[in-house]
């Protein structure tokens, strides 16, 4: 009896120090929205490789727009969102159930690129917009910016979907 409690004792302990602790790492989804500096922390998490430091495997994944963002961040699809605040205050109004932890960015990063010929605020009525996407910070920001220079961005211009920053840049490139 003796024998094969020892034998028993002997197949545990042995099968125990096959467990690799290192293998217990948990895991996360980070997805961020949009080629902007606001998300530099994500990209410094990612190329550092900080959250491996503490047994955290992320998966850092990048979607063309915050409101995609947001929409995979309720849908369980993903466990952080790096998004902005207007996309969040939107959802929450909306009657989303989420929670900001952190804000890094105090003002909108996006600014009005236009034709050389157009040198005053009042040459933007009757004009075309482009955002990266309709709800996205751009366009909220542009929205923002047009009523702040005195023009109703509803009824004196008009706000079409172009793009993230790269493709809408990419249009007014001189080559």
């Amino acid at each position: 009896m003796a024998g094969k409690f020892l034998l028993i004792t002997l197949v545990i302990a042995s099968w125990l120090q096959t467990i690799d602790p290192v293998c217990a790492q948990e895991k996360i989804r980070i997805a961020w929205s949009g080629a902007s500096p606001a998300n530099a922390a994500v990209w410094v998490l990612q190329e550092k490789r900080l959250l491996q430091k503490y047994a955290v495997d992320p998966e850092i994944i990048a979607i063309s727009a915050s409101p995609i963002v947001l929409q995979a961040l309720l849908a369980g699809e993903i466990d952080v969102a790096a998004t902005s605040v207007a996309t969040l205050v939107s959802s929450r109004l909306a009657g989303a159930d989420t929670v900001m932890i952190l804000g890094m960015v105090r003002t909108f990063v996006d600014h009005i690129i236009t034709e050389q010929n157009i040198t005053r605020p009042e040459q933007l009525k009757g004009k075309i917009g482009g955002v990266n996407r309709i709800g996205s910070t751009s366009d909220l920001g542009l929205r923002f910016a047009l009523r702040r220079l005195g023009i109703d961005p509803d009824k004196e211009a008009k706000v079409i979907t172009a793009g993230g920053n790269p493709e809408r840049l990419r249009r007014y490139r001189r080559v």
